[in-house]
């Protein structure tokens, strides 16, 4: 009977299980023989793509979302950066016209129209000519109180220091208070209401993590880098491109290498999923997930995964504890890093006493960084830490070859032993 090779690992982060999975795949196309169009990462929402996509972009591995659109891309996401780059940048004309849209306030056509006017005739741009457009009471009703209000909200998070230290709270704040960013949520599984505040609370994460990294860094700098992951390169056609997409969307889809990535209790099962005692479903999903593999399938979850305002300490999915035992090697109840072979076919005969993979999951020792340690950088390659400064995040000091020391929050690393 067909099988396929399975791996286990666990990471410390979301951000150091996007680092590995980035880095596996890049050494699968750089040692063997698979393209890039040969391997898939699964997940079962797509607000878990922004740091593998983050990862594979540093490491010049092309991708495409299969089904759906790159992080970046996202509506909901560009809506919020249009409001990032309005406080970089207050006379960016495209990103005033989608914020002062995003979300609806009053201000449509007729009254842009009247802003345009005004900015052309005195050669202002739209912004500039905000104030006066106001001042003449050219607007009226709630398009006049919709623009004041989002002139005020602008102006007022510019007052703030926009540093990497201080930018990811502003940029909260002001999402919260315009409307985009909500305080509550859906309860409904797969809402789209739900991905949508998903997808902009882990775009407010992604600025705190390189805030953390780059506190004295203004913000412009962030923009740049994300318009270095956002900007497609042109794939190759005969090597193709990672697939990324959702479990749903992998239905009837194979590939020679697949992982499947955030194997937690809470992600996959859904936490809603769980509460509406919808188990069964989820747990046809997995099965889906995993038999997509036609050579390999790689597993992983991380023992701290950051969502909305919070950091969430995950147990091991429950799925993994009902992979059949016979299908285990022993090293793989013995450390997370272990393989199996996990056969097509149902859920059924004896299954891994659940206890013993979230024992060998706990004692991953990845957040233990120790100066002298090897490490590996998405970005920077293989690299040796010179210090370890511990707080509400570990911050790393690390010799990278040919460059001078640099500090970087230990999410974006992992153990290296190259």
């Amino acid at each position: 009977e067909p099988s396929a090779l399975v791996e286990l690992d666990v990471a410390d982060s979301g951000r150091t299980e996007a680092n590995r999975v980035a880095a596996r795949i890049a050494t699968l196309c750089a040692e063997g023989d698979l393209r890039p169009a040969d391997i898939a990462v699964l997940m079962r929402a797509n607000h878990l793509s922004l740091d593998l996509e983050v990862c594979l972009r540093a490491l010049g591995v092309p991708y495409r979302v299969l089904r759906g659109r790159a992080f970046f891309e996202r509506a909901e996401v560009r809506d919020a950066l249009a409001y990032v780059r309005l406080l970089v940048n207050p006379d960016d004309e495209a990103a005033y016209r989608r914020a002062v849209a995003a979300p609806s306030r009053g201000v449509g056509k007729a009254s842009l129209a009247r802003l345009d006017s005004l900015a052309a005739a005195n050669g202002q741009s739209l912004w500039s000519a905000s104030g006066p457009l106001l001042e003449k009471g050219l607007l009226k009703g709630r398009a006049k109180s919709g623009l004041a209000t989002f002139v005020d909200e602008i102006e007022s998070a510019r007052d703030t220091e926009l540093t990497g230290a201080d930018a990811p709270g502003a940029i909260r704040e002001l999402l919260g208070r315009v409307g985009l960013l909500e305080t509550g949520g859906s309860q409904i599984l797969d809402d789209p209401e739900q991905q949508r505040q998903e997808n902009i609370n882990r775009l407010v994460r992604d600025l705190q993590v390189w805030g953390a990294q780059e506190p004295a860094a203004p913000l412009g700098d962030y923009l740049e880098q994300v318009k270095l992951v956002s900007d497609a390169d042109a794939v190759d056609e005969d090597e193709g491109a990672v697939s990324l997409m959702t479990v749903h969307a992998a239905k009837g889809l194979e590939f020679p290498v697949v992982f499947v990535i955030a194997m937690e209790e809470g992600v996959f099962p859904h936490v809603n999923a769980v509460k509406a005692g919808e188990v069964e479903e989820e747990r046809r999903l997995c099965y889906v997930a995993m038999t997509r593999a036609k050579e390999r399938l790689i597993l992983s979850r991380a023992t701290r995964r950051h969502t909305f305002q919070e950091t969430n300490h995950n147990a091991a999915s429950r799925f993994l504890g009902e992979l059949p035992t016979e299908t285990l090697h022993a090293d793989a109840r013995r450390r997370p890093s272990g393989r199996a072979r996990i056969h097509s076919r149902g859920s059924g005969g004896s299954s891994l006493d659940r206890r013993g993979w979230d024992d060998a999951y706990e004692s991953d020792d990845t957040g233990h960084f120790q100066p002298g340690m090897r490490i590996w950088h998405a970005q920077f390659g293989a690299g040796e830490v010179l210090d370890v400064t511990r707080g509400v995040r570990t911050i790393l000091r690390i010799a990278f070859p040919d460059m001078e020391p640099v500090k970087v929050v230990s999410d974006f690393v992992s153990p290296y032993d190259g």
